[in-house]
């Protein structure tokens, strides 16, 4: 569908990376209508990292899970925080973009429990798994 002829009584909508490419798409939910689906086509090469958490002192999801990334010359912080409106949930991973040649330093994580951890250096371009430390 055109997004510029799209007429219908959109309700939700949710920022998905579907094809777990690191290039989220969009989801619209319609009143008494159906769910349009318009897939992001990245025209770059820009690297990414995702993230989902498992909390084991912390909520189980890690909402409000706050992640800094330390790079050569930038600091980039991101909280999780996957509710954003009425009638939708974005998903409960963090997709950070990192730009087309990232070095990265150090990846911290504060748990919403006060928890602090310092991660390895995780492969680029793929979702990783970061469990709560007890």
């Amino acid at each position: 569908t055109d997004r510029a002829t799209d007429l219908l009584d959109g309700r939700g909508a949710v920022a998905i990376d579907f094809l777990n490419n690191g290039s989220p798409s969009l989801v619209i939910a319609n009143q008494k209508g159906e769910t349009k689906f318009y897939r992001n086509e990245q025209k770059n090469q820009n690297r990414w990292i995702g993230l989902k958490f498992t909390g084991t002192q912390s909520n189980p999801d890690g909402w409000g899970t706050r992640v800094t990334i330390v790079l050569k010359n930038s600091k980039l912080t991101r909280e999780l925080e996957p509710l954003n409106g009425y009638a939708a949930q974005s998903e409960d991973r963090l997709l950070i973009g990192l730009g087309e040649n990232p070095q990265i330093q150090t990846i911290e994580v504060r748990w919403p429990s006060g928890v602090r951890q310092t991660l390895r250096p995780l492969a680029l371009d793929k979702y990783h798994t970061v469990v709560e430390p007890k």
